[in-house]
This record gives C-alpha cells, sequence and structure tokens, in this order.
C-alpha cells in the first residue's frame, strides 16, 4: 500500500484494501469455523513477526503503516532493533513488523479433520482425479470433467489454494505468490507428510475438488 504507480493510484489502493479486509474476513471466519466444529488443529492467535534484513527495509515497512488507508483497520506496529528482542531471539535483523492479528494451526491436522467432517455428512472423497474442466450450465448447476469421468454438481468449491491451475483462471491471479524459507518448506513437508496419528492425504494430485 503506498506504492502504487502513478495515475491508477486509487484504483490499485482500492483493490489492495478489499483484498486485505476480505483476507482478515476469512482469517475470522477460519477461527469461528474452527471453535464452532471443535477442531483439535492447535489454532492459536500467535502473531507474525515480519523481520527487516536491513535497515532500509525497516524504514521502509515502518513508514508504510502510516501510509495505510484508514478503511483498512490494522494492529500492526514497528518494532526496531534494539527492541526485537521482545519478538525473536535474534540479532540477523534490523527490526521489523508486528502483526498481532495473525495465527497458527496444525496443517495435517486441520486436514484431516476437515477429511473427517466430510465423511460425516455423507460426502464422498475421489483421490487421485484430477479435475480437467467446469461448465456452469444455463440452467443452474455445473458440469465437471474429471479424469474419472463426468459429474453433473449444484455447487462447486474450488479449494486449490496454491495449486490454483488454468481451469480457473480467475481464482489463479488471486492467488498470492510468497517466498517461503528453506527452513519453512522443510519443517511443512515433515508435519504434512506425517499428519495426524502418521496418516495424510496430500501426497494426491496437486488439484482436488469437493463436489456436493
Amino acid at each position: 500500500l503506498g506504492t502504487e504507480p502513478r495515475g491508477d493510484a486509487h484504483a490499485v489502493g482500492h483493490r489492495h484494501v478489499v483484498a486485505v479486509a476480505e483476507g482478515h474476513r476469512a482469517l475470522d471466519y477460519m477461527e469461528d469455523f474452527i471453535r464452532r466444529e471443535g477442531l483439535k488443529v492447535n489454532w492459536e492467535r500467535v502473531g507474525r513477526f515480519h523481520a527487516a534484513h536491513n535497515p532500509r527495509r525497516y524504514e521502509l515497512e515502518a513508514q508504510s503503516l502510516k501510509s495505510i488507508p484508514k478503511e483498512l483497520k490494522t494492529d500492526a506496529y514497528a518494532v526496531p532493533r534494539a527492541e526485537q528482542h521482545s519478538e525473536i531471539g535474534s540479532d540477523a535483523y534490523y527490526g521489523g513488523i508486528v502483526m498481532p492479528h495473525h495465527a497458527a494451526m496444525h496443517p495435517a491436522k486441520y486436514e484431516n479433520a476437515l477429511i473427517a467432517l466430510v465423511r460425516q455428512a455423507g460426502g464422498t472423497i475421489v483421490p487421485n482425479c484430477r479435475v480437467t474442466g467446469i461448465v456452469r450450465e444455463s440452467g443452474g448447476g455445473f458440469v465437471v470433467t474429471t479424469a474419472q469421468g463426468v459429474v453433473k454438481a449444484r455447487e462447486v468449491i474450488v479449494a486449490t489454494n496454491g495449486y490454483t491451475g488454468e481451469i480457473t483462471p480467475w481464482q489463479r491471479r488471486r492467488v498470492i505468490p510468497i517466498l517461503i524459507t528453506f527452513t519453512s518448506i522443510v519443517g511443512g513437508l515433515v508435519a504434512l507428510a506425517f499428519g495426524l496419528a502418521g496418516e495424510s492425504l496430500l501426497w494426491g494430485p496437486l488439484a482436488a475438488s469437493l463436489i456436493w
């Protein structure tokens, strides 16, 4: 925010506000959903510390907080290098931004909890079944083409996240690329590989859809 190209700054800034606000609502919805369903996924509002790798980056990040539009409520705040030990036990950074609203959970436990909910509701899970096309019918509903045949559905949920492909271009444009450190990748893969009670269904196709 605050770095939009000239000539279209207002439009771009508005889209950023809408996108971030939607993200806040999604996070609140997920917390409510997890608590309402009683899911044991280690959900916790732990916050996030976004560290600056050099002094200039810290100054830019701290200044950006002052440029956030008033419509976008945020509780984020800057922490200078002299005080960063209150957030992280390292001297490798030059301060950073704290976002208290952020949360964490165990992704494999969440995946297995969702699978259990689907089965309890009478849903059918078909692994290794790649979706190759989704077409909306004029009279309502959808025709979903998969590697194992064609399915007609009243509603379709696209839950592919970072694996969103070309069959849903609108969803693909909304996915934000994030650079992840090697440590995070290894830690995440280990957690997903073992999952809850040593079981995980993530090692299937890159994209899957739940069809109701």
